[in-house]
Order: C-alpha cells, then structure tokens, then sequence
C-alpha cells in the first residue's frame, strides 16, 4: 500500500501523482510537477495538463524544442513531435520552416537537394539554407539580381537583367519566350541588328 498526499493507505497513486519506495513500509506517493497530469518520478512527466507540451526530455513546457513541433490543441495530452530528419524547425511533419544538413527549403516548405529553375539557392551553412524565387522576367538566376537566362521575350543584358530592349552597342539575340540575349554588336559599332549587319 501507498500512503497518499491526503493522509490515506491505497493500493496505488491516482493520476496527478507517483509512488516512491519499494519497501513494504513507508511507501508514499507524491504530486507531480505542476503542469504536469501523468508522471513517473518528480523530473519525468509523461502527460501535460494546462495546455502544455510534453517535451522529449519529458517535461511540460509552453513550446516544443527545435526540431519538433507542438502536437495536439487541447488541456491535456499534448506532446512534441520530431519534424522530419532535416529539418530544424517545422510546424508539422510537412511544413518545414528551417532546414539543416546542408538541405534546402523550399517555397512550399518543403526539402530539396538543390533549387528549382526559377530560384537560387541563399545560405552556405549547414543550417538555414533556403530557395528564393528569381526576379519576375528570370527563368535561371544566381542571386536576386543576377539573372543568367530570360523568359516572356525578355532580353538578357550585359548586366545580367532581363529587359525589353538591349543596350546601346548590342542586338537582340533569340526568337523564343525563353533563353533571348543581348549580344555585342562587332568592333567600334554602337548600333547593330546582328554582329555582321552594322547601322
């Protein structure tokens, strides 16, 4: 038998409490951490109340670590759970909004190994990388504003933007949507319509 917290010898500690001693006298039980509605021992919960979370270290507190997300919306029950293995922070297990081990978030929270046409890649730790999507008229970029391929009849300039026209010594190169240029006009000529035809 357990004394209880109310003076009382009972066969076993009720919810809200744990027992402590092996002994066949002085066995007690004694209440749980505060927010805390199931428990093994004084340091190790294993329910929350109070609309706490129940860490991997077993504790209840009012977030979830990095690397897990808050599980459950309730007063009692609620837990962490790991997001996926490369992710440092998530919201659930698919919605990433941190990625680690040198993977990419991407724009619809998810992982990638590399970056979409469309976006670069931004950050060189192992921690933080993320794809960001390129300027409106740039089907291929390095950075925000260095495009290396145009698309919607755009022309890709010596300065590496996507324009309607090209600057003053170069011609406008390519017919399709995607991939037009501006190519230097030939030697000396500030105005031409391709290398050869000079005006």
């Amino acid at each position: 038998k357990y004394l209880s917290t109310v003076a009382t010898c009972i066969d076993e500690c009720p919810d809200g409490e744990y027992p402590s001693g092996s002994e066949d006298v002085g066995r007690t039980c004694s209440a749980c951490a505060e927010n805390c509605s199931l428990c093994t021992t004084a340091n190790v919960c294993t329910e929350c109340k109070d609309s706490k979370y129940l860490t991997p270290d077993f504790w209840c507190e009012d977030t979830c670590p990095d690397g897990y997300y808050k599980n459950g919306t309730g007063d009692i029950g609620n837990t962490c759970l790991p997001c996926p293995p490369d992710a440092s922070r998530c919201l659930n297990a698919s919605f990433i909004t941190e990625a680690k081990n040198s993977k990419y978030l991407s724009r619809k929270a998810t992982l990638l190994d590399d970056c979409p046409d469309g976006d670069y890649p931004s950050g060189v730790e192992d921690v933080g990388r993320k794809c960001s999507s390129c300027a409106k008229n740039c089907s291929l970029c390095t950075t925000a504003n260095i495009c290396t391929e145009c698309k919607n009849s755009m022309y890709l300039t010596p300065d590496y933007w996507c324009e309607d026209d090209c600057p003053e010594g170069f011609y406008k190169d390519g017919v399709g949507t995607v991939g037009r240029r501006c190519k230097q006009c030939s030697a000396n000529a500030s105005k031409c319509i391709d290398q050869a035809y000079v005006t």
